[in-house]
């Protein structure tokens, strides 16, 4: 019986392959802008701030990027941990009401 749910769940359809590859390129896209942005911001700290300051700022600019990875990537791994809690939660209420 685990053999037979195991091979249901390897097999995908077209859509959800087709939703991997556009989900891979906008997360491709949003690496690009997000570094253009941060570039960008770079050039406004060196442009606007005095040259004895831009080192500070950009320090700030650095830690703020660290934390918001940091919490994404915090969110990240917390929802698979959910996601695989509530899998294996209903896989053994499955195996219970079977037996």
């Amino acid at each position: 019986m685990e053999e037979k749910m195991m091979k249901t769940t390897e097999k995908y359809s077209l859509e959800d392959i087709l939703k991997k590859i556009f989900l891979g390129i906008a997360v491709v896209f949003l690496i690009l802008s997000a570094w253009g942005v941060y570039s960008a911001l770079n050039d406004v700290i060196r442009l606007w701030i005095g040259y004895k300051l831009a080192p500070v700022y950009k320090a700030l600019l650095n830690l703020a990027v660290l934390i918001l990875a940091i919490y994404i990537i915090n969110l990240l791994v917390k929802g698979r941990d959910g996601e695989r809690d509530s899998r294996n939660d209903s896989n053994e209420s499955s195996k219970s009401d079977q037996s």
